[in-house]
Order: C-alpha cells, then structure tokens, then sequence
C-alpha cells in the first residue's frame, strides 16, 4: 500500500461498509474477526523472516473488519430510553430538551433540532435522550442555540421511503442521527425554559456571527435575493421559493444553492486573494486560510460536502506550504476516510456520492479533456486568447463535472440537465461574486451602513440576474431531458465507457475496452433472454387515504385501477403514480379504471391524463355533480377520450395470458342514466384477475350490499389476493365475504393516522 496508500485504505474501509450493509453482522462479531486478524498478524510477523507483504492480506482484513465494525455500530438498535420509542404513543405529549442548531426557519414553518431530556406523558415523568426534530408550524421565533424548552405536540417517525424509487426521509435523518419528528401546530406549545445550555463556543462566537450574518441579508435584501443570500452564506435556504429550487434543479446548476465544496473554493479564493493582496508571506496566508476554513465548517454546522472540501483544500495548500507534493487522490480518499469514520451512514447519501464523483470526475478528466480540445480551439482565434483560455477552462471544469455525476444525477433525479456545462459558464461565476460581496457588506455593515447598503444593492442586481437567467433558462425547450432510472448495470457500463474513452490512445486500453464492450453486450443480450419478463407485477401505491393500482401485465401492457386522492396541497398523480412511471420509463397506461366516482379514487387521474398517455378508461357509470369529478370530465373529453362502462359479467380483453372478469357493479346498483341506487360505494367496479394459477380481486369501495350481491357468484370470489374493500372499513368485509374469497393475502390501502380511524379494529 506504498502508492497512494489513503485510496487503497479508503477503499477497503468501504468496502467493510457496504459487507456490513448487506450481511448485518453484529458489533460482536466484527470486533472478533477485527481481534482475529490482529493476532494472527503479530503471529506471522513473529514466526516469519519474509518481507512484509506477507502481511498485506491481514491488512486488508482488518481494514475490512474495521468497516464493518464502524458501520454495525450504526445499526444498533436504540434503548428503551431513546426518544424514537416513544412514537407510537397516540396522545400528545412533552418533551423537554435543548436546541442544538441553529432553528432553521423556511417559509411556512420551522424546523427545530433538539437533543432530548425528558418525556412528560399525562403525570409520569421519563428520562429519554437522542435528536429529534420539532415541526412548528409557524415563521417567527425567539429560540436560539443552546435554549431548554419544553415543546407540546405528537411525536412521529419520519416519512420513510412508501413507495419504490422515493425519498427515503427517514433515512436521511438517522443519517444525522435524528430519530423522530415532534408536530407543534401552535406557539404557545413551545415554552423556554433555561438559556445558555449549550456549548459555550458555539454559543458565544460561531452562532452570533451566523445570526449577525442572516441579519445584514435581512436588512440589506428583499424577496428571493435575501433568500438566496442567506443559503449560499450560511447553508440557510430553507426559505428559497420551491419554483426557484426546481428551476436551479432542471439548469443542473441546484449544486451552487447546497452549501458544499464549491463554496469552499470561494471562500479559499477570496482569503487568498485579499491576503495576496496585503502582501503576506504564502505560509502566513495558508496558516490564515485554515482557520478561516475552520471557521466556515462551524458556521455551516459541519455539514458533510463542506467537511470533505475543507480537509481536502487543508491537505493540499499545507502540502504546498511546507514543500511536499500532494496527490489529489490521496488528498480526496483522506478527506472522504474522515467523513465516513465520523458518520459511515453518508456513503448512502446522494449527497456524498455527487459531491465526491464531481471532485474526482474533474481531477481524472479535466487535464485529459483540456489536453485534447483546449488549444486546438485557442488556435483558432487570435483575439483575447486569455478570455477564451478562463472560459474554456471553467467551461471543462463543468464538463468534468457533469461526466462523472451523469448516472447518479439519472439514478437520484430522473433527470439529465443537457445546458447546466453553459448555464455554469454563468451562474458560477455569479455566485461566487455574489458570495464575496455578501461578506464584504457583513464585515463593512460592521464599520458603515451606508456604505455596506451600496455593496447589498450591487448584490441584489447580481442575485436577481441570476435568478431570471435560471428561471429562463429552465424554460428551454431542451433545457432538460426526462430519463428512467438506471440499473446498477448501466451505471458500471457507464463510468467504464467513459473510462476507456478517456484513455483511448492507450493501445492496451482499447483492447481492454472491447472486450469489456463485448462483455456488456453479452450481459443485455442473454440477460433479457433469461430474465424475461413472463410474470405479473401489482403494485398498490401508498397514496393515502385512497387506492391506486398499477398492474403490469407480461405482453407489457398496463392498467392503472384508480389514482390516489387529491386536493389543495397534495395530489396522488403528481407526487406518487407520475414519478414512479418516470423512474420505470413508463409512458403509455393501457387502460384506467376508475372503480367509482369518490375523490380519493379519481382525484389524480386528471393529472395522469395530461402528462401520461392513456389509451382507454373504464368506468363505473355513476355520474356525480362536484366540482373536482366535473373537471376530471373535462379532462376526458378534451383528449377525445370515451369512457367504457363496465357492468357484471364482462371481461376485459387484450392482456392476455391474464384473464380480467367484472364481478360488479349491475344494473341494480347504477341506472342507465349514471344514478346510484345503493350509494356511490356501493358502484365500485370489482374485478377479478386471473393470470396462470394466481387470481387477484380488485373491490374499489364496495361496501355490505355489494358484496352480498357477489356472494351469489361464489364459485368464482375465491382469491389468493384481496385488496381490502373500502380501506377496511366496518361497512364492508363482511365475514360471510371474506369465507367466500378465502384470501391468503390481504392488503389494506389506507392513510395513516387518518381521520376516519381507519381501518376499522373488527
């Protein structure tokens, strides 16, 4: 491990972690294979003459081992005592605990972090401990860093990840060591208790200058330039309007609004320039630097990218300082072993893996893209050459970038920015303008307020430019291209096309590249022949209080049997059923059922309809008058689209091998004319699939008269799978029903903690 020893020990320390992930070894375990490999080591070392490469295998073990065993201890389960085991308790309750981050305040509520104490429940008091994060549903408050307060509200676990492809938030959180979440809907839940309980350096120094430096923006700035100020100065974005973050997110410039390496190169620049500037000595300017990174790193509550970036920027400037030559991979998997060993978890994180892969991405190919096109181009032009030389360096610097974050940008996002190399050629040098002036008018607001106006003003011109160019960039008709989300496959095939093609004038890599060509083509090729797709995929969409099913049928056709509810904030089609058919490449719906015309059932179809291609639609036949279902009509009727109605006894052709029969509803239940005679429930359209030996029952909302109706078709009722009638509510599932379909599996679509405390206990 002579040659850049910290990339082969990060490399290994990595791998322990993702053994770890997969075998879930206890902390037992590891420590004994860590106590193994150590003594056999001083065993061989002992006994044996050879040199010590002999021990390089115990090395590799151990390194292994000591992965695995910083990982496991990740894993372990939380005491009796620790505040996420109080989140199933259904009342509300206290908690008493001090602040320990800055509140983070974004535009309708406040995010405060606490390091708990005790739990107040009814009169019992109890110790508890570990973070969590209250929810207050408000702006404005007086909480400060280091506060002991008692807050007043219904602890939850985090959202996890409730459908395939989703955000795990829950992951993200433990991530950060927080565990729960507490839900405050009024201030007077909030009460301080003590102040001054917390660190006192952070309590004195770090935190003050944070506020000090949020203030200035606020009284300097307005709108979305304070916004923007506040998050590229201090990590504070929370604030930032969600139009203007998803029009960062589609220009592929999102990265200058996370405070994060980038930033860090800022903040190294502007140092090293205005001490240059002063005429100091080069060591004196990097002695200087470092605490001015240190300081960065506590003003940003060490957030991990900035963390990396700072130890990376440490490791190379000291390197030059006292005369060593630094290996920027060395420098990278030193900076990275540091992050992991603090907190193993962020390899997981999107986060992480963007912010390495850029840095290393632009250390492997910027020479090589800018030995092969920078000068062939300066040649031709003769004017300006160093112009065209900075922007054609930032220019591969992007380049280099986005290369490497190509498949995870696809994987995480769905999405491929196509102009974020030019909208970086702007937007780049703006922020970091925008950047140095935020804390030239801090320093000078110090000193004239006057005179630091003039600086916030020149600011906001700058910040508000930016944001339209953003914002109309966004609009462009190929500003970004909509993509499926890779396979781990197609992620390797990837980076090692792009390996091979930046060292395509090495012979013995050309051949190497083929081969690995041919190979991957071998993968595809016999890979689609043995796993051919022979079977029926159900997924149930976690939509809430609503059903949404999607059926993939093996001649890869799909139906969509209803689309979640929606309303004013929230719709099922939206932000469930549309980005999973994006992640899955899905564009085309063969058909839709809408089983019957309640909201929680049809309410995202409206949004299915417009943005994804449906080829037909069944439905019921009830006819409603509200506002919501009239416009879902609309919709319909716009795309030329006529409903089937669907009626006992018919089937459902064009998916075979599956066989779809319609069980309900009839005549009895909706008159020709779309009334409904037994309620709306009771006009759900039931179906019956049967595909080889399995059969699936569909029953939307039928509720007692429904199925009693079914009941005298009995034979056919029995089901392997039953989707629950009417979110398991007591006016359906009756048990002379439920003898008849005798399901081996049973699945209750329904919202938690829902208001109509389903599913019922019977």
């Amino acid at each position: 491990m002579q040659k850049r020893p910290a990339v082969k020990t990060t490399i290994i320390f990595i791998i322990g972690i993702l053994l770890e992930s997969v075998f879930h070894c206890n902390p037992i375990t590891c420590l004994i294979i860590l106590v193994i490999v150590i003594l056999a080591a001083l065993v061989l070392l002992l006994i044996s003459r050879q040199e010590f490469r002999t021990l390089d295998i115990f090395l590799v073990a151990g390194l292994l081992a000591v992965g695995m065993l910083r990982y496991s201890v990740t894993l372990l389960p939380q005491n009796e005592m620790h505040v996420s085991r109080f989140t199933k308790i259904e009342q509300p309750m206290t908690i008493v605990g001090v602040v320990c981050k800055s509140p983070e305040q974004r535009r309708d509520n406040t995010l405060i972090t606490i390091s708990a104490e005790q739990l107040h429940i009814d009169s019992t008091i109890f110790p508890c401990h570990g973070k969590f994060i209250c929810r207050a549903y408000w702006r404005e408050t007086k909480l400060r860093y280091g506060d002991r307060i008692a807050s007043t509200g219904r602890l939850r676990l985090p959202r996890d990840r409730r459908n395939p492809g989703e955000f795990d938030y829950r992951k993200y959180l433990r991530a950060q060591n927080i565990h729960a979440q507490l839900y405050c809907q009024e201030a007077a839940e909030i009460q301080i208790l003590e102040n001054n309980k917390g660190n006192w350096f952070y309590q004195s120094i770090v935190y003050p200058t944070r506020r000090f430096l949020v203030k200035v923006v606020e009284q300097t700035l307005k709108g979305e330039a304070d916004a923007l100020l506040k998050g590229l100065l201090v990590g504070a974005r929370g604030e930032i309007a969600p139009e203007i973050r998803d029009a960062f997110a589609k220009t592929g410039v999102i990265h200058v609004l996370a405070i994060s390496g980038l930033h860090v190169g800022f903040i190294v620049v502007i140092s090293m320039s205005v001490l240059g500037f002063l005429r100091f000595r080069y060591k004196t300017r990097v002695i200087v630097t470092l605490f001015v990174l240190f300081w960065f790193v506590l003003l940003t509550e060490m957030r991990p990218p900035v963390l990396r970036a700072s130890i990376m920027a440490a490791i190379l400037m000291l390197g030059t300082a006292l005369q060593r030559r630094s290996d920027v991979y060395n420098s990278l998997a030193m900076s990275a072993l540091i992050v992991l060993i603090i907190n193993p978890r962020e390899l997981f994180q999107a986060g992480f893996q963007l912010s390495f892969c850029a840095v290393l991405s632009i250390a492997y190919l910027y020479n090589k893209l800018r030995a092969a096109f920078l000068f062939k181009i300066v040649e031709l032009t003769e004017k300006n050459r160093r112009t065209v030389i900075a922007i054609l360096t930032l220019f591969f610097v992007s380049l280099a970038a986005q290369l490497g974050t190509l498949p995870l940008t696809a994987y995480y996002f769905g999405r491929i920015p196509l102009i974020s190399i030019f909208a970086n050629l702007i937007v780049v040098p703006a922020v970091g303008c925008a950047v140095a002036t935020g804390y030239l008018t801090a320093l000078l607001h110090v000193v004239s307020v006057p005179i630091s106006s003039l600086y916030a003003d020149a600011n906001w011109l700058v910040l508000n430019v930016t944001i339209k160019l953003v914002e109309w960039a966004s609009t462009l008709p190929m500003a970004y291209l909509e993509c499926r989300q890779p396979s781990m496959v197609h992620i390797v095939a990837f980076y090692a096309a792009l390996f091979f093609m930046a060292n395509s004038k090495n012979k013995l890599y050309r051949r190497r590249g083929f081969i690995f060509f041919l190979v991957i083509v071998n993968v595809v090729v016999w890979g689609k022949m043995f796993c051919s797709h022979s079977s029926l995929e159900v997924l149930m969409f976690d939509v809430g209080q609503g059903d949404a099913i999607l059926i993939k049928f093996p001649n890869k056709k799909n139906m969509l049997v209803d689309t979640g509810p929606a309303g004013f904030k929230y719709n099922a089609g939206k932000w469930v059923i549309e980005p999973y058919f994006r992640r899955e490449g899905i564009d085309k719906i063969d058909a839709m059922v809408i089983t019957h015309p309640h909201q929680d059932h049809y309410g995202g179809a409206a949004h299915i309809l417009r943005n994804v291609c449906v080829r037909s639609i069944y439905e019921s036949g009830a006819e409603i008058t509200s506002r919501p279902f009239l416009m879902y009509k609309h919709v319909v009727d716009s795309l030329g689209i006529t409903p089937k109605v669907l009626r006992r006894g018919n089937i459902i052709e064009g998916f075979e091998p599956a066989k779809i029969f319609v069980v309900h509803p009839s005549d009895k239940f909706v008159t020709p004319k779309g009334r409904p005679t037994r309620g709306i429930n009771n006009t759900s359209v039931v179906i019956k699939i049967i595909f080889g030996e399995t059969s699936l029952l569909l029953t939307g909302d039928a509720e007692r008269e429904a199925e009693s109706a079914m009941l005298h078709y009995s034979p056919i009722m029995q089901s392997e799978i039953l989707k629950v009638g009417h979110h398991g509510s007591s006016t359906a599932n009756t048990k002379v029903f439920l003898d008849a379909v005798k399901p081996e599996i049973a699945v209750i679509s329904v919202g938690e903690k829902n208001r109509f405390n389903l599913p019922s206990p019977s």
